[in-house]
Protein backbone atom coordinates (compact mmCIF):
# COMPACT_ATOMS: atom_id res chain seq x y z
CA UNK A 1 0.00 0.00 0.00
CA UNK A 2 2.25 2.95 -1.63
CA UNK A 3 1.50 6.45 0.17
CA UNK A 4 -0.36 5.18 3.10
CA UNK A 5 1.44 5.81 6.34
CA UNK A 6 2.95 2.86 8.32
CA UNK A 7 0.95 2.08 11.84
CA UNK A 8 4.43 3.37 14.28
CA UNK A 9 4.00 6.29 12.40
CA UNK A 10 0.63 7.08 13.03
CA UNK A 11 1.25 6.88 17.13
CA UNK A 12 3.05 10.12 18.38
CA UNK A 13 6.64 9.81 20.14
CA UNK A 14 4.20 11.61 23.33
CA UNK A 15 1.75 8.75 23.60
CA UNK A 16 -0.87 10.66 22.65
CA UNK A 17 -3.37 10.71 19.99
CA UNK A 18 -4.75 13.21 17.55
CA UNK A 19 -8.20 12.56 17.56
CA UNK A 20 -10.31 11.35 21.11
CA UNK A 21 -10.45 7.85 21.51
CA UNK A 22 -14.20 7.98 23.50
CA UNK A 23 -14.05 5.30 26.56
CA UNK A 24 -15.80 2.15 26.66
CA UNK A 25 -19.10 3.09 29.03
CA UNK A 26 -19.65 6.64 26.18
CA UNK A 27 -19.41 3.64 23.26
CA UNK A 28 -22.20 1.81 24.78
CA UNK A 29 -24.05 4.96 25.90
CA UNK A 30 -24.48 6.01 22.49
CA UNK A 31 -25.34 2.58 21.06
CA UNK A 32 -27.69 2.00 23.39
CA UNK A 33 -29.45 5.75 22.46
CA UNK A 34 -29.36 4.21 19.25
CA UNK A 35 -31.09 1.33 20.05
CA UNK A 36 -34.04 3.46 21.40
CA UNK A 37 -34.09 5.34 18.73
CA UNK A 38 -34.34 2.80 16.49
CA UNK A 39 -37.47 1.21 18.98
CA UNK A 40 -39.11 4.07 19.06
CA UNK A 41 -39.09 5.07 15.21
CA UNK A 42 -40.37 1.93 15.04
CA UNK A 43 -43.20 1.72 17.65
CA UNK A 44 -44.33 5.00 16.23
CA UNK A 45 -44.25 3.77 12.34
CA UNK A 46 -45.81 0.36 12.97
CA UNK A 47 -48.00 1.20 16.72
CA UNK A 48 -48.37 4.98 16.11
CA UNK A 49 -47.01 4.89 19.78
CA UNK A 50 -45.46 7.94 21.05
CA UNK A 51 -42.81 7.98 24.22
CA UNK A 52 -46.00 8.92 26.55
CA UNK A 53 -48.15 5.60 25.83
CA UNK A 54 -44.51 3.51 25.50
CA UNK A 55 -44.34 4.71 29.05
CA UNK A 56 -47.67 3.51 29.87
CA UNK A 57 -47.45 0.34 28.52
CA UNK A 58 -43.93 -0.30 29.65
CA UNK A 59 -44.17 1.41 33.42
CA UNK A 60 -40.81 3.20 32.22
CA UNK A 61 -40.76 6.88 32.95
CA UNK A 62 -40.63 8.86 30.25
CA UNK A 63 -38.02 11.07 31.30
CA UNK A 64 -36.14 7.82 31.84
CA UNK A 65 -37.24 6.89 27.92
CA UNK A 66 -35.93 10.12 26.95
CA UNK A 67 -32.79 9.88 28.36
CA UNK A 68 -32.40 6.75 27.63
CA UNK A 69 -32.88 7.87 23.50
CA UNK A 70 -30.54 10.93 24.27
CA UNK A 71 -28.00 9.10 25.60
CA UNK A 72 -28.28 11.77 28.61
CA UNK A 73 -27.45 8.80 31.34
CA UNK A 74 -24.65 8.47 33.71
CA UNK A 75 -25.90 5.44 35.46
CA UNK A 76 -26.24 2.86 33.91
CA UNK A 77 -29.67 1.77 32.88
CA UNK A 78 -31.92 -0.86 35.25
CA UNK A 79 -32.24 -4.78 33.69
CA UNK A 80 -35.68 -4.64 34.75
CA UNK A 81 -36.45 -1.61 33.09
CA UNK A 82 -34.57 -2.30 30.11
CA UNK A 83 -36.46 -5.84 30.11
CA UNK A 84 -40.33 -4.11 30.39
CA UNK A 85 -39.03 -1.42 28.10
CA UNK A 86 -38.08 -4.24 25.86
CA UNK A 87 -41.33 -6.39 26.67
CA UNK A 88 -43.74 -3.33 25.49
CA UNK A 89 -42.03 -3.24 22.32
CA UNK A 90 -41.77 -7.47 21.49
CA UNK A 91 -38.20 -6.63 21.39
CA UNK A 92 -35.86 -9.44 22.89
CA UNK A 93 -34.12 -7.95 26.14
CA UNK A 94 -31.05 -9.92 24.84
CA UNK A 95 -30.75 -7.19 21.80
CA UNK A 96 -30.82 -4.34 24.91
CA UNK A 97 -28.48 -6.46 27.03
CA UNK A 98 -26.01 -7.29 24.57
CA UNK A 99 -25.55 -3.46 24.06
CA UNK A 100 -25.25 -2.38 28.25
CA UNK A 101 -23.26 -5.43 29.08
CA UNK A 102 -21.63 -7.20 26.12
CA UNK A 103 -21.09 -11.01 26.18
CA UNK A 104 -24.43 -11.19 28.64
CA UNK A 105 -27.51 -12.43 27.17
CA UNK A 106 -29.25 -12.02 30.32
CA UNK A 107 -29.47 -8.85 32.47
CA UNK A 108 -27.01 -8.37 35.13
CA UNK A 109 -27.75 -9.66 38.80
CA UNK A 110 -27.84 -7.43 41.63
CA UNK A 111 -25.70 -8.50 44.20
CA UNK A 112 -26.29 -7.83 47.54
CA UNK A 113 -23.71 -7.10 49.89
CA UNK A 114 -22.25 -9.96 51.78
CA UNK A 115 -23.04 -9.55 55.23
CA UNK A 116 -20.26 -7.87 57.30
CA UNK A 117 -18.06 -9.29 60.41
CA UNK A 118 -18.39 -6.61 63.15
CA UNK A 119 -14.58 -6.80 63.75
CA UNK A 120 -14.46 -6.14 59.94
CA UNK A 121 -16.75 -3.06 59.97
CA UNK A 122 -14.38 -1.68 62.96
CA UNK A 123 -11.73 -2.28 60.53
CA UNK A 124 -13.09 -0.39 57.92
CA UNK A 125 -13.92 2.57 60.27
CA UNK A 126 -10.75 3.10 61.48
CA UNK A 127 -9.10 3.10 58.05
CA UNK A 128 -11.50 5.81 56.87
CA UNK A 129 -11.52 7.79 60.16
CA UNK A 130 -9.08 10.50 59.84
CA UNK A 131 -8.43 11.28 63.26
CA UNK A 132 -6.62 7.71 63.08
CA UNK A 133 -2.79 8.13 62.46
CA UNK A 134 -1.70 6.92 59.44
CA UNK A 135 0.98 4.69 60.77
CA UNK A 136 -1.82 2.97 62.90
CA UNK A 137 -3.30 2.80 59.39
CA UNK A 138 -0.37 0.96 57.67
CA UNK A 139 0.07 -1.49 60.48
CA UNK A 140 -3.84 -2.46 59.95
CA UNK A 141 -3.53 -3.15 56.13
CA UNK A 142 -0.17 -4.88 56.58
CA UNK A 143 -2.12 -7.31 59.14
CA UNK A 144 -4.51 -7.77 56.44
CA UNK A 145 -2.47 -8.16 54.03
CA UNK A 146 -0.40 -10.82 55.46
CA UNK A 147 -3.99 -12.50 56.59
CA UNK A 148 -5.21 -12.90 53.17
CA UNK A 149 -1.38 -14.09 51.67
CA UNK A 150 -1.61 -16.73 54.67
CA UNK A 151 -5.10 -18.02 53.61
CA UNK A 152 -4.14 -18.11 50.00
CA UNK A 153 -1.21 -20.39 50.50
CA UNK A 154 -1.76 -23.96 50.69
CA UNK A 155 -1.88 -25.85 54.07
CA UNK A 156 0.52 -28.29 55.28
CA UNK A 157 -0.15 -30.95 57.93
CA UNK A 158 1.69 -30.00 61.26
CA UNK A 159 2.70 -32.98 63.32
Amino acid sequence: MRGSPLLRDLVPVDGTYLDDVSAVPDARRAAYANFVRRALTHAKATRRWSIPKIAEVSGVGQSTIYRWRDGDWTRSPGGDQVAAFCAALDIPASSAFSILWPNKDERPVDSTPLPTDPDLELLARRLADPAVPEQEKFLIREVISGLAARSARPKRDVG
